[in-house]
């Protein structure tokens, strides 16, 4: 049975470095898929977002992954990109030193043409999953700040067993 996490994202490379290794403890994830990215009308569609809040809170205009020639426009991903993509270079590391347990963790800009903060939300949690997704995947929606008690694990375990496709 495989297992995703997917999560909108905006400036959260604080919360993913708490939640991400929670995640992977307490649900076991294969994947985890992150869509970072503003929301137009901004966070918690409060609106606001003109040029000095993209000064200040919004990634450089674009970004090169090491060792690549193309440029991806990460406007509208948070100020702490690198940071994130930095805590995923860090974790998925873990993978290739013996740690089965680290899931395949993917981070990518989204660039949202809707205002309605529901459809930005409905985007952000389907974003990437149809090639994924096969009967029997459990996909778990998340936020970033979203922590499972430890001792929840056991439960949660419990509970994915006792589901059954179709």
């Amino acid at each position: 049975m495989r297992k995703i996490i997917i999560l909108p994202s905006f400036a959260s490379s604080h919360l993913l470095k708490c939640s991400i290794p929670n995640w992977i403890d307490v649900i076991e994830p294969d994947i985890i898929l992150i869509n970072e990215g503003i929301f137009p009308a901004g966070p918690e569609n409060k609106g606001h977002i003109d040029e000095e809040f993209r000064k200040r809170w919004c990634h450089c205009d674009y970004f090169k992954h090491k060792g690549s020639t193309h440029l991806i426009d990460v406007s509208n991903a948070g100020f702490d990109y690198n940071d994130t993509l930095d805590f995923i270079t860090q974790v998925t590391k873990e993978k290739f030193e013996g740690n089965s347990k680290i899931p395949n963790i993917e981070c990518r800009v989204l660039d949202y043409k809707s205002n309605d903060a529901n459809e930005c939300f409905s985007e952000a949690i389907s974003h990437g999953l149809d090639s994924l997704v096969t009967e029997g995947t459990i996909v778990f929606p998340l936020e970033p700040d979203v922590l499972f008690h430890e001792d929840d694990k056991e439960i949660i375990q419990k509970l994915i067993s006792e589901l059954k496709p179709g």
